[in-house]
């Protein structure tokens, strides 16, 4: 697996428990790209993605969105379980908000769509925020993390038993076959 964030990790995790040996390869350190600086928000709830999706292509996207998304948060929480990965996860509601009359409009639509979808959504006016509102889609049982502790857990758990992470070892050239063989600078893997 070439990437130790957490696609990656994820990737090599799944394949590790389905009995694969497993090499990560990562150019710098596990948790210090893209995934080790977001906010570690784990949510099915993206702005007012579901009115978009529904418009361009259809309720039925939308719906296997808003159910790949649930199942996405509920593989985590059951890796971090399983994993023991000590990652400060905890379940939170998540909100998507309006300021204004014409997005409170939007919102409340947004949150009877996903309601629809049997997603966990609700419309409030009650939104946890040191500034005025209008009302918010809020969802519940989404949740938070630390990203870095999280894929650093991965990492731990896809390592051992004849499976490596490989840090500071940048990719060059991939041979594809049965082995594959991943080129690096130093060697190859």
């Amino acid at each position: 697996v070439i990437g130790g964030g957490i696609a990656g990790l994820t990737a090599a995790l799944a394949l590790k428990r389905a009995g694969r040996t497993v090499a990560v390869v990562e150019t710098a350190r596990v948790g210090t790209g893209v995934t080790g600086h977001t906010t570690g928000k784990v949510t099915s709830l993206q702005r007012l993605a579901y009115t978009e999706l529904r418009d361009r292509h259809g309720t039925e996207t939308a719906r296997a969105y808003g159910q790949a998304n649930e199942a996405a948060l509920g593989h985590i929480a059951d890796t971090v379980a399983t994993e023991g990965i000590d990652c400060d996860f905890r379940r939170v509601a998540n909100y998507t908000y309006a300021e204004s009359d014409d997005a409170l409009a939007r919102v409340r639509a947004e949150a009877d769509l996903a309601a629809e979808f049997g997603l966990p959504a609700t419309f409030t006016t009650e939104v946890p925020l040191p500034f005025p509102v209008k009302g918010a889609v809020r969802f519940d049982g989404q949740a938070q993390l630390h990203a870095v502790k999280y894929i650093q857990g991965l990492a731990r758990a896809v390592d051992g038993d004849g499976s490596f992470v490989f840090e500071g070892a940048r990719a060059q050239d991939i041979q594809e076959g049965s082995p594959c063989v991943v080129s690096l600078e130093d060697g190859s893997v």
